[in-house]
């Protein structure tokens, strides 16, 4: 086995109600066998999620990765620095806001929106 980690959070199909707060989430990117799916969130089919005061650093993949239809999810008030993908990476959500985040040093760009998502953005950060 590597010494690569996997995501921080994962495996949440089906379930509502989740808050992710005020911790730093360090990727140890150094040890990462180069696989660009080490993401430091990856939410599937979640609904009701909430991710604030979060700062995300040194992973291979993304900082947050919503996938397969995540509904109702406000990212706010995050720092994510030093990621060798996308910050927040948000393709096929609805009802999404994003809003008082600070993204610096994305290896490929900050917020990724692809088609079928519905989202807010307002008041972020952002250097590349």
């Amino acid at each position: 086995a590597d010494s690569a980690n996997a995501a921080v959070i994962a495996n949440t199909a089906g379930v509502t109600s989740i808050a992710i707060r005020d911790l730093k989430i360090d990727g140890n990117g150094t040890n990462q066998s180069g696989n660009d799916q080490h993401h430091a969130m990856f939410i599937v089919t979640a609904t009701d999620v909430s991710v604030s005061g979060l700062e995300i650093t040194n992973t291979d993949g993304d900082g947050v990765y919503l996938r397969l239809g995540c509904s109702r999810v406000r990212i706010t008030d995050n720092y994510v620095h030093d990621v060798d993908r996308i910050g927040f990476h948000i393709p096929a959500s609805n009802n999404l806001v994003v809003s008082g985040n600070t993204l610096v040093n994305c290896g490929q760009t900050a917020i990724k929106s692809e088609p079928d998502a519905t989202e807010t953005a307002d008041a972020d950060n952002i250097s590349t």
